[in-house]
């Protein structure tokens, strides 16, 4: 594909996901849209996350710091997060290339995130 038809398929796709994802903002049987403002939320909170880890844990092991109580219950919540995450991701629509449309089969989703997250 050339330039212009690239981008003319993600804009395209785009602007579907937009336009489903907002019909279907929240939940679809409990598999939510990745447009959905919860999603949204959820995947910058878990940025912040891992902005910390990058941060914090370089530190600690360089200057040898000893954790206390509070940072250790810290660093248990994020990896708690981040498992909470897989789950989060095996229950989120994807739009699939084929049909350009959100996919909320659940077994479709496991299979699509598999591929790339799990090797």
């Amino acid at each position: 594909l050339d330039t212009y038809e690239r981008k003319h398929k993600y804009e395209k796709k785009q602007y579907l996901l937009g336009k489903v994802a907002k019909k279907t903002n929240a939940v679809h049987e409990y598999v939510f849209s990745p447009n959905s403002n919860y999603k949204i939320v959820w995947d910058l909170t878990l940025a912040a996350l891992v902005i910390y880890s990058i941060v914090v844990i370089p530190y600690n092991i360089g200057m040898a710091v000893n954790p206390g109580v509070v940072s250790q219950a810290v660093d248990w919540l994020i990896t708690v997060l981040f498992g909470v995450d897989i789950l989060v991701n095996f229950n989120t629509a994807y739009v699939d290339e084929a049909t350009e449309k959100l996919e909320f089969n659940r077994t479709l989703i496991a299979i699509n995130y598999s591929k790339f997250w799990l090797w």
